[in-house]
Parts: structure tokens; C-alpha cells; sequence
């Protein structure tokens, strides 16, 4: 519509301002976005100017949003723990090689191997790993930093994703990426598993911990283990 007229785009969610500013090249006429006006807000509702967004930005910010809003969580993708989105628009705009990881999640001949590489690689430069590392090396090393100066437990929510849970976060954000782009992927392809007629995203494909671990660790239960008052069945 854009490109007969002058467009004002009316929505609430994150995702269109993030469509625009990736999307929409090359309107001939101005093109908006506009949240809905609440009904006891006082002053009136911000209105974005998408080109000037898009020329604030700069190219290798736009040509990668897509890849940024999906890896860090968006409507279909878990959130990382701990990293912003900020943080991530810096990374693009200065970091050569996370851009081009991020090419290759907006590539529609993208193998399988080539999604799973690409990602690790991306989220090691997000958690400040060094290129050559593994995520799973990142992790390990971040746990010893924060075991020797945490005063308390540390959550395993605290530290990056193991490599096993993030190649199925990284086939999720490239299949959310493509999506966007247009292209219809098999979600069963790309992460995301049928349980009770449903898409239920597929977390690892290891054990959560060593059988000698599970093993070694039991409930107290005297009475059956029937209700969630037992830690083993409480977790699974």
C-alpha cells in the first residue's frame, strides 16, 4: 500500500515494528506504525516512522533483525537468560563474524548441519565466547566463574544453553526466520515435535544428567510416590 500512499500500520506487537524495519524497502510514500491508542492514556500514542528507523539502524542491523528478535525470543522462540536485545543490535552492527551466522539463517537453502553449526557459533559470540569454542565450553567456564564468586546456589538458568538444547533452538529460529520471509518450512523439521495433536518444542535430545546421577539420586516417599509432595515425580 506504501508504495500508492502514505500508510499508517495500527498494532500493539513487537513483531510488526520488527517485520517493517526488515520488510518494507523502497515505498515510494511514508509508511507508520502506530500503536492502538488506550483508552486512559493521557498523552497520545508514539508513532514510528519506518524509514527513519531503517536509516538509524543501518543496513547490517536491518538485513539481521529478523535473526536477532527470533535468537534472543520472540512469539514461537525461548528467551536466552541474561542478554538483551540492545546488547544484540550492538553485536550485529560491530561483529563480522556473528553477522555472518546470522546470513546464514536467512538463507532459504540452509542444510540442517549448516542451522545447527551457525547457531552455536551465534549464541558462543552472544555469551562472549571466542570464536573455535564449543557452547558447551563457554557454559562449563562460566559455571566455575560463577561458583567462585557466588556466596550462593548457582541456577542452571544462569548459564548459556547446553549445545544439545541449542540446536533445536536454532532450528526453531530458522524456521521462524523463514516464515517471516515467506517461505513454508515443516515444523516438524525444524524443532518441533506433535505430542496430544499439538507443536511442542523439542528441548534436548540427551538425558538431563548421567545415569549414575539419576540413579544415585531417589525420593524419601514412605507412603507411595502418588502425589507432587515427591521430588521424583515433581520433576519428571
Amino acid at each position: 500500500m506504501a508504495q500508492d500512499y502514505d500508510t499508517v500500520v495500527v498494532g500493539d506487537d513487537t513483531d510488526l515494528l520488527v517485520l517493517l524495519c526488515s520488510l518494507a524497502h523502497n515505498a515510494n510514500h511514508k509508511l507508520f506504525l502506530k500503536p492502538e491508542q488506550k483508552t486512559n492514556a493521557v498523552k497520545p500514542a508514539r508513532c514510528w516512522d519506518i524509514q527513519l528507523m531503517q536509516q538509524s539502524l543501518g543496513e547490517n542491523v536491518t538485513d539481521y533483525l529478523l535473526f536477532v528478535h527470533a535468537i534472543l525470543g520472540c512469539d514461537t522462540t525461548s528467551r536466552l537468560y541474561g542478554i538483551g536485545k540492545p546488547s544484540a543490535l550492538k553485536k550485529v552492527q560491530s561483529n563480522e563474524h556473528f553477522r555472518q551466522q546470522a546470513a546464514v539463517f536467512n538463507s532459504s537453502n540452509a542444510t540442517y548441519l549448516e542451522i545447527v553449526a551457525a547457531g552455536e557459533k551465534a549464541l558462543v559470540s552472544l555469551y562472549g565466547g571466542k570464536p573455535g569454542q564449543t557452547l558447551d565450553n563457554v557454559r562449563l567456564h562460566t559455571f566455575y566463574q560463577k561458583v567462585s564468586s557466588s556466596t550462593t546456589c548457582v541456577h542452571p538458568r544462569c548459564l548459556p544453553p547446553s549445545s544439545a538444547a541449542a540446536k533445536y533452538h536454532s532450528l526453531r529460529v530458522y524456521h521462524q526466520v523463514q516464515q517471516w520471509l515467506g517461505v513454508t518450512l515443516p515444523a516438524e523439521d525444524w524443532g518441533w515435535q506433535i505430542h496430544d495433536d499439538q507443536l511442542v518444542p523439542m528441548t534436548t535430545d540427551l538425558p538431563p544428567a548421567p545415569v549414575y546421577l539419576l540413579e544415585a539420586i531417589h525420593c524419601r516417599c514412605k507412603s507411595g510416590c502418588m502425589t507432587t509432595r515427591c521430588g521424583c515425580r515433581k520433576y519428571g
